[in-house]
């Protein structure tokens, strides 16, 4: 929506811009809000386009798009916002619209390009209503809404979007509840003539006059919740002073999720067999239907025994004859409403953990979907005396009643409920009547840094629970900065270290210096920064570089616009190191992990461990006669009392550093050459899971361009490929493409010799998709022409390329189903045993695992053929049982996947598929 204040004449009220936007193919309207949908046009509908929208994307956005999700909506994206917020992703990639079989992959978008597409479109609506210089969008102070709840990953990726969209560089984001209170308050200030700045709201609040008021933001909207409070007081010369106090963590729970619920209910209407489930055609049919149900009954009110229709295309050959249809009640969705998303609870119920609301694959949402639960541990105790209801989800009284009722048992009194007078335009207008009142230098909400902001100390002996240190309070206001002098650090300087920043919206009482444990609940990591700070970046050589301590400050800035930076400072050399965060994704790194920080062998042994590997690799050797490089292992084995596969994670990265300087002096024999291929690849397998890894990815990887010393011997290109299998998950999608260009021609040029470099290609899970599905089909293709006898790296790699949960990436990396059902369909007539395919079970036990994710799962009619299959060719009960039913992925299944057994002490922690 376009909201703005005309700042060239006096107390100009926020006005709305109409957008126009297609409504069909053929017809163009106007509306107050554009829709967040981004549709891919046919080739058809191309022609049928405008030449201004032929030379851009080639797409509609807005309500045209909106309307498609019902009929193709595989070719639509929606929930960008909700995307751009996971940090479960690399928010940069193009995955969207998700899982979607229609788009090419090379066509999609990420979050933040599908986010600039919607800034950029009403950037364009704007310059076509304001067609003269000073109109020009270009020429406004721009404020771009955003929840409470977007951390800093979230809101600097905003930023990048509006960059795109080619938005000047002094944009502003503003909270959506104090965008809300803005508007609300602008609204009773206007309404209400008073001498008085604080008399409207004493009016609405009486106790005011004598006591400070405490305001709840209830915002609940398509993909999010956003709570925050703020405290209402009376200053001096009777102005009214606000002051945000507190915000909640961000929680992927809103409308979105209403629909899911309600799409089940139906399904199980529309269904007679309590077992059975729609298709995914058929769901993605349901799921738009629900939300225009939804719709109906949060836009208007009606008697309960009101009915609503919905109906499924069946899945024969006359759709219309088998046609599913189902009803329900304005009653029952209410129930289901109330019950399932704003039940009665007590004030010390907690959100539980195990996942008991609904979720579509990709999005993280919210585990539990009772919004009361989430309340209550936000609110902790804290007596509000007003509640400001906003977002669409929260339009209908029967909501808000609810909400006020719930808060009401909780305290003494019951909440005033506060009213927007129109809750879908209220959030652009007040951030509009934000931007005049900040243009002027008028009084504005007291809010300030919604987090406070820490970094990790160096952590103690043992595996000790580190300390932070506060470098920035909850509350921080824009502009000001905060320089810890009083507090000096070390920083070493030449060598790789680790950066890891914390924000809490729970501790708004730590000051800055504060220095605090780091406690379960309290704090949200941002993603670690690996980096190298030196005095002198030009002449830096890591091989040659001494270690280097220095004294330093830390220095934090809050600029004008609201965005953080962080440096650390040297005053006597005039150095400023800033830290820069990679924001983009936490999960786009490693999956989850815990890792030991004792060695598990004796200080004495591990420096003999290191020796014995420097008398090979180190500058000189220095041998007996007996000494034989190729009993390095052994060696290791007999020093540590402890064979290789108990070596943990920490004992094998201190081996890597002894290993590494010998990567240039391998080549001094093919027995020193596959010995450290080995070594390398076993004690940095895989690739993750330890601090400083990224540090040590990037080392190994100038192997890779230095390539082999004894090119031409066998046993050293399988320790090669191997070494990169091992340590994948480490590697950059970027370092894996080039892996695959260089290992796939050598397969085609003969499978059976290139066993090791087969497991690689299947263990390159940030492949693009499609040169995944490619690799897929010449697999499988070798299968079919009977090629495939007696070569167990084929099936392994089958397995791991079909896998419904990866490994070490997010969902968005999965291959479609519908590949999965084409060769299933191609294979089953063959006999397995019978033709040596009996590893097919395992490929296939493994590509249609059941995940509870239409999106990732086969069809439920092919289910049964694959589990009938999969039993007649000797499937043991589990490898069927996980084709039926969903089940948690075990140690056993991670390890054959990853290929060996995972080192000692990493222990991957399940998140989202």
């Amino acid at each position: 929506m376009l909201s703005y204040v005309d700042l060239r004449v006096k107390n100009s009220p926020p006005q709305v811009l109409p957008i126009p936007q297609r409504q069909s193919l053929t017809t163009v309207g106007r509306g107050l809000l554009l829709p967040s949908f981004y549709y891919f046009v046919t080739e058809a509908e191309f022609a049928g386009l405008d030449a201004s929208e032929q030379a851009g994307s080639g797409a509609i956005v807005g309500a045209y798009a909106r309307a498609q999700m019902s009929a193709t909506p595989g070719r639509v994206i929606h929930s960008a916002k909700s995307w751009l917020a996971h940090r479960g992703i690399d928010r940069e990639a193009k995955i969207l619209p998700f899982a979607s079989e229609e788009i090419p992959e090379h066509e999609k978008l990420s979050p933040v390009e599908a986010s600039a597409s919607y800034l950029a479109y009403l950037k364009l609506a704007w310059d076509m209503a304001f067609a003269d210089e000073d109109g020009a969008f270009d020429r406004q102070r721009i404020t771009i809404t955003v929840p409470a709840s977007f951390d800093e990953g979230a809101q600097a990726l905003t930023r990048q979007a509006a960059c795109l969209a080619g938005y000047p560089e002094e944009v502003r984001l503003l909270e959506e509840p104090q965008a809300a209170f803005y508007s609300w308050t602008e609204a009773a200030a206007a309404s209400r003539r008073s001498a008085t700045m604080a008399a409207p709201f004493i009016e609405m609040l009486p106790d005011l006059a004598e006591r400070d008021q405490t305001v709840l933001v209830c915002d609940i909207g398509g993909g999010t919740t956003d709570l925050s409070l703020f405290r209402l007081a009376r200053a001096p010369a009777d102005f009214l002073d606000i002051e945000r106090i507190a915000v909640s963590d961000h929680l992927l729970l809103g409308g979105d999720n209403i629909d899911l619920a309600i799409a089940h209910a139906l399904e199980r209407r529309v269904l007679t067999d309590p077992a059975a489930r729609l298709s995914r055609r058929q769901w993605q049919h349901l799921v738009p239907q629900a939300a225009a149900l939804k719709e109906r009954l949060l836009e208007t009110e009606g008697p309960g025994e009101a009915i609503f229709h919905v109906s499924v295309p069946g899945e024969g050959s006359s759709l219309f004859a088998s046609a599913l249809s189902a009803t329900l009640s304005r009653a029952q969705l209410h129930e289901l409403i109330l019950d399932g998303f704003f039940p009665y609870t007590v004030l010390e119920d907690r959100p539980r953990a195990q996942q008991i609301g609904l979720r579509e694959i990709g999005l993280p949402y919210a585990a539990d979907s009772a919004v009361s639960r989430h309340l209550a541990a936000f609110l902790n105790g804290v007596q509000v005396q007003a509640v400001l209801f906003a977002g669409g989800t929260l339009s209908p009284r029967f909501l808000q009643e609810r909400v006020l009722s719930i808060i009401a048992a909780w305290q003494e009194q019951r909440p005033v409920g506060l009213t927007l007078a129109d809750m879908s335009s209220a959030i652009a207008r007040g951030a509009a009547y934000f931007g005049a009142l900040a243009a002027r230098s008028r009084r504005r909400i007291r809010a300030g840094y919604a987090r406070s902001v820490y970094l990790e100390l160096q952590r103690g002996e043992g595996g000790a629970v580190p300390n932070l240190i506060c470098v920035l309070p909850q509350g921080f206001q824009e502009g000001e900065r905060v320089d810890l002098a009083s507090h000096s650090f070390k920083l070493l300087l030449n060598k790789p270290g680790r950066f890891t920043a914390y924000t809490s919206t729970h501790r708004s009482g730590d000051r800055p210096g504060a220095i605090v444990p780091l406690t379960d609940g309290d704090f949200s990591p941002l993603p670690p920064l690996y980096t190298t700070l030196t005095l002198a970046d030009r002449d830096f050589d890591p091989r040659t570089a001494r270690e280097l301590n220095v004294a330093v400050t830390v220095d934090v800035e809050l600029n004008t616009l609201g965005v953080l930076q962080l440096a650390l400072v040297h005053r006597d050399l005039s150095k400023r190191w800033r830290l820069e965060f990679n924001l983009r994704s936490a999960g786009a790194e490693s999956p989850r992990e815990t890792v030991p920080r004792d060695a598990g062998a004796a200080p004495e042994a591990l420096a003999d461990g290191i020796d014995r590997i420097d008398r090979f690799y180190g500058k000189k050797q220095d041998l007996a006669e007996k000494e034989d490089v190729k009993g390095v292992v052994k060696d290791l084995e007999r020093i540590f009392s402890q064979e290789r596969t108990q070596w943990n994670l920490s004992l094998l990265r201190s081996l890597w550093q002894a290993l590494y300087p010998g990567m240039t002096r391998r080549g001094r024999s093919l027995a020193h050459e596959n010995t450290w291929l080995y070594l390398a690849g076993f004690t940095l397998r895989p690739g993750f899971g330890s601090e400083l890894d990224a540090w040590r990815m990037s080392q190994i990887w100038s192997c890779f361009n230095l390539g082999l010393s004894h090119k031409k011997e066998k046993s050293a290109q399988s320790n090669w490929w191997m070494m990169w299998r091992r340590v994948a998950g480490g590697l950059s999608a970027e370092q894996q493409m080039s892996l695959y260009t260089a290992a796939l021609p050598l397969l085609k040029r003969g499978p059976q010799e290139f066993s090791e470099g087969t497991r690689l290609l299947g263990s390159l899970e940030r492949l693009p998709v499609s040169a995944k599905i490619e690799l897929v089909r010449y697999l499988f293709d070798l299968l079919l022409k009977g090629k495939g006898t007696n070569q167990p790296q084929l099936f392994w790699a089958l397995a791991r390329l079909l896998s419904r949960v990866p490994l070490y990436t997010s969902a968005d990396t999965v291959i479609s189903a519908a590949v999965v059902e084409e060769y299933f369909l191609k294979l089953r007539v063959l006999g397995w045993k019978r033709q040596g395919l009996q590893p097919l079970v395992a490929v296939f036990s493994s590509a249609c695992r059941v995940t509870g994710a239409r999106a990732l799962d086969i069809h439920d009619h092919i289910r049964e053929e694959v589990i009938e299959k999969l039993k007649r060719e000797g499937a043991n009960e589990l490898q069927w049982q996980i084709v039926r039913e969903h089940h948690a992925i075990s140690s056993a299944e991670r390890n054959y996947l990853f290929g060996e057994e995972l080192p000692v002490g990493l222990q991957l922690v399940d998140g989202d598929v």
